[in-house]
């Protein structure tokens, strides 16, 4: 399902659930991520940059061994 708020009409959250927040949150991640760690994309490789944000994101909430084991551990 795909819902949406209406910017244009002055909603910016609809029955207290559905914003846009969450979306601004990771691109203002995926930025920082560019302009700190990467200074330049290669458009050839933006999935691979789109998938290390979207692991670290995933795993902000793991302690510094906690992602250290799982990038050592085998993959299937």
């Amino acid at each position: 399902m795909h819902l949406r708020v209406n910017h244009i009409a002055g909603e910016y959250v609809r029955h207290f659930l559905i914003h846009t927040n969450g979306v601004e949150g990771v691109w203002a991640l995926f930025k920082r991520q560019i302009v700190g760690t990467h200074h330049y994309l290669s458009p050839k490789h933006i999935g691979r940059y789109l998938s290390e944000m979207t692991w670290r994101f995933n795993a902000r909430a793991m302690e510094e061994g906690e992602r250290v084991a799982h990038c050592r551990s085998p993959r299937p």
